[in-house]
């Protein structure tokens, strides 16, 4: 009798573990915003769209501290977290200006950082990105190297 009250024991943790960790692999406990601090990094002459009226691009210097700040999540993008920049001021969305954004991309299994208006030669038109992964809750890649 006291092994089968042993069994059942441990038959109800491993269920309840299996399960959690089910829910959690399917962004039922991931974050809801993320903090970001870039380091002082520059990206000299990147192409960045500044919406001209002739719709040219225009060689800027990017610094990535102006990316600073909270991210919330907006709905998903490729059944991932899509994580949007909120105005620095009150925490709000932006009004018609397109925030920068933290996304999983899959043609590269990477998350990626991207602005719509910042234009770049790679797939995904990526700023930053995380290792290869496939990993759905981004702060777990929060220590590992990503690449500028």
């Amino acid at each position: 009798m006291v092994k089968f009250v042993y069994f059942l024991n441990v038959a109800i943790i491993l269920a309840g573990l299996g399960y959690i960790t089910r829910e959690q692999k399917n962004g039922a406990y991931s974050t809801e915003s993320i903090k970001v601090l870039f380091d002082e990094m520059i990206w000299e002459n990147a192409d960045v769209d500044v919406l001209l009226e002739n719709g040219e691009t225009e060689q800027r210097l990017l610094i990535y501290s102006y990316f600073n700040g909270v991210y919330k999540e907006v709905g998903t993008y490729n059944n991932y977290p899509r994580y949007i920049e909120m105005n620095k001021n009150d925490g709000s969305a932006f009004g018609s200006i397109q925030g920068a954004e933290f996304v999983y991309c899959s043609e590269i299994a990477s998350w990626i950082f991207r602005h719509e208006q910042i234009k770049t030669d790679n797939d995904c038109n990526w700023l930053w990105k995380s290792p290869e992964t496939s990993e759905y809750d981004i702060l777990s890649m929060s220590d590992e190297f990503w690449q500028a």
